[in-house]
């Protein structure tokens, strides 16, 4: 079993696609709480009234620091 939240939940889906890709023994569990996956954003919604926990400015913030270049351009 693998399981994360919110960056965490991202790291663990990543393992979980390399155990499957390399041929290791696959997980027989995945469970994400509020992974953040989708970098494109194409789904998010910057209206300030939903932002609960991060506003924009500061996951550009970790984005710039976690993301490589093309990625970043991305979010912005």
């Amino acid at each position: 079993m693998v399981a994360g939240d919110s960056a965490g939940g991202g790291l663990a889906a990543h393992v979980v696609q390399r155990l499957r890709d390399e041929g290791r023994a696959a997980a027989a569990l995945q469970v994400l709480f509020s992974p953040g996956l989708d970098f494109t954003l194409e789904h998010a919604d910057r209206d300030p009234a939903f932002a609960m926990l991060l506003d924009w400015d500061t996951i550009e913030w970790f984005a710039t620091h976690a993301l490589p270049p093309p990625w970043i351009e991305l979010i912005r």
